[in-house]
């Protein structure tokens, strides 16, 4: 925490407990001020970007089309459905989509 808050982390990375990386990056802008935008980039631009991935980690033309979308019914956030270059391959709520 005091490196983001110190402006020193650019990435954010989980590979102990990779699913402790979306609450992580759901908390930050309120323990930060960073936008969620910004906070979402620490966990997918900025990584691919440091392991030189350029193509993937945000949502732009030309990009591989890996997607999570998100819920927070159970008051925490779950990925409900997930695609890796465009391909579903997680639906964990059928008949919410």
């Amino acid at each position: 925490m005091d490196a983001v808050l110190n402006g020193c982390a650019d990435c954010l990375c989980g590979d102990y407990w990779p699913a402790a990386l979306l609450p992580a990056v759901m908390k930050l802008p309120d323990l930060t001020g960073l936008g969620l935008p910004e906070a979402v980039a620490m966990a997918t631009l900025n990584p691919a970007r440091a392991a030189g991935l350029h193509d993937r980690g945000e949502i732009a033309v030309g990009k591989r089309a890996d997607l999570a979308a998100v819920s927070f019914d159970s008051g925490s956030p779950q990925a409900e459905t997930v695609w890796v270059r465009g391909v579903t391959v997680l639906w964990a709520c059928p008949g919410r989509w």
